[in-house]
């Protein structure tokens, strides 16, 4: 017998005794056990060479893992209640008119379903997200006011939207977690796969039906937050039984460039925890102003017998690790290996966050990526056209220089990079977090000449798409004379 072991993304103390002695059963018996490429599955794959048990294989491809409920004779499922993909295996498995034993958890049940009227009770059908909802996790976020109103002005953001503001915002990971745990807990996407597919097994539909009815619904909420949590859950076991090496982290003003100060290596994860803080408390006592920045930890896993790995790279912001990058190796064919980021969505992902800003041409507003950078002040330049990451344009002062230039707010090339270029450092927090209207009461020396182009442009758009245009006839990079004779000449 062909038996498919498959589960939720869960704590190893979570999973019921009763199911060790189902797989321990299937080995007694010889049968043979199919399980998926992931958390879990490993889980029940580690038990079968555990007990030096051949007959047992993990499917490492997607087209495969969509075959095992045809292949399997049966399968045996533990169930948080939450994850989508192990309801669409039984919903699937059920489709083929095969049984499937069920560790439901949140009612501590064991129960062998055979049809879709035994799995209907254990699926409740909820609210889904409200705008009160949304509003409160994307004010946890850091969101202000303007950016919350007009942000949910055109309804609730789409779950991919939603995911990547929670990865990367600057809150602690139990905080991130609590977050998408929420959101996934308050949609109702279960149910609407439940009732899709149960009225097509019900309509006596073959499997390849079942699964497209089943997919239509998946297709309107994909796998984004539930891979959300399986990264943040493999990332927080990252930080358990590693060696930390333990770097401070700082953009320096006065040389330009992003500077890395290494502070030893650390047995516990308490052992750092304890220097982190010990350090801010003797700052604040020594500094007048304490220096900006963060803190950067090597987590390193003993892979094998004698040789470490780096798994994970966390970030540490006011004292909470509130970022991370898994880590994967790379081994040239001359046998030198090095590091790179294989996920980097709980960091700074790939492009900036999808989101429109409510500011129009000529609006200055404070741009504040701490702590990878300190804050200043920006002007709208162009504030339409919101549909890709190119606008909106703004025009700033580069910070810690004499230099002025215009570039797309979510391409986040305001520092100078003294060891590579000009504007090579990007901040890795997203400018859209903090994203405000300046007060007047901030406005200094600097901003001066945006209060004067600002005043020219007066909120209308064409005036700013002008004088943009007009910028790159010259050079990218100007100097407020320069920036003040364009003005001049715009005005005549």
């Amino acid at each position: 017998m062909v038996v498919y072991y498959c589960g939720s993304f869960i704590r190893y103390a979570d999973i019921p005794h009763a199911l060790w002695e189902d797989v321990d059963a299937c080995i007694a018996a010889g049968d043979e056990i199919l399980v998926g490429n992931d958390g879990f599955g490993h889980r029940v794959y580690g038990r079968c060479k555990s007990r030096q048990y051949e007959n047992a294989s993990v499917c490492k491809t997607k087209r495969g893992c969509e075959k095992i409920p045809v292949n399997c004779d049966r399968m045996v499922a533990v169930w948080d209640g939450e994850s989508h993909e192990v309801l669409v295996n039984i919903l699937l498995l059920l489709s083929l008119q095969k049984k499937c034993r069920l560790y439901f958890l949140p009612y501590d049940l064991c129960i062998e379903i055979s049809s879709v009227d035994e799995l209907e009770p254990l699926v409740p059908d909820r609210e889904g997200w409200t705008p009160q909802l949304v509003r409160k996790i994307l004010k946890t976020c850091g969101f202000g006011k303007e950016m919350l109103d007009h942000m949910l002005e055109s309804g609730i953001p789409s779950e991919n939207v939603l995911t990547d503001i929670v990865c990367r915002a600057p809150v602690p990971l139990k905080k991130k977690h609590e977050m998408l745990d929420l959101l996934i807990k308050k949609t109702n996407v279960n149910y609407e796969t439940l009732v899709k597919g149960a009225a097509a097994i019900r309509e006596g539909s073959e499997y390849e039906r079942v699964k497209k009815a089943v997919s239509e619904v998946s297709g309107m909420f994909g796998d984004s937050l539930h891979d959300a949590v399986r990264e943040l859950s493999l990332a927080e076991m990252g930080l358990k039984h590693c060696i930390y090496y333990l770097f401070e982290e700082w953009y320096d003003p006065d040389v330009l460039i992003v500077k890395s100060y290494p502070c030893g290596l650390f047995g516990t994860l308490k052992q750092v925890k304890r220097y982190i803080k010990k350090a801010a408390e003797f700052e604040r006592e020594e500094t007048v102003e304490p220096k900006p920045g963060w803190y950067r930890i090597e987590a390193w896993d003993l892979d094998g017998w004698d040789k470490y790995e780096l798994g994970f790279n966390y970030y540490v912001y006011n004292g909470e690790i509130c970022w991370f990058e898994r880590m994967e190796t790379i081994r040239e064919v001359n046998g030198l290996e090095f590091y790179v980021p294989a996920d980097e969505r709980f960091y700074r992902g790939v492009f900036d966050l999808s989101v429109p800003t409510p500011f129009k041409a000529g609006d200055i507003v404070n741009i504040d990526c701490s702590p990878f950078g300190p804050p200043f002040r920006v002007m709208i330049v162009e504030g339409r056209y919101q549909n890709d990451d190119s606008f909106p344009t703004i025009l700033f002062k580069v910070p810690f220089t004499d230099n002025w230039r215009i570039t797309a707010l979510k391409h986040k090339r305001f520092y100078k990079n003294a060891d590579v270029g000009m504007y090579e450092y990007e901040p890795r927090l997203s400018p859209l977090y903090r994203l405000r209207s300046a007060l007047e009461s901030e406005l200094g020396d600097d901003d001066l000449l945006l209060v004067k182009v600002s005043k020219w442009i007066g909120g209308d758009e064409e005036r700013g798409a002008a004088f943009c245009d007009a910028w790159y006839d010259g050079s990218d990079n100007k100097t407020e004379s320069e920036v003040i004779e364009l003005l001049e000449r715009m005005n005549g």
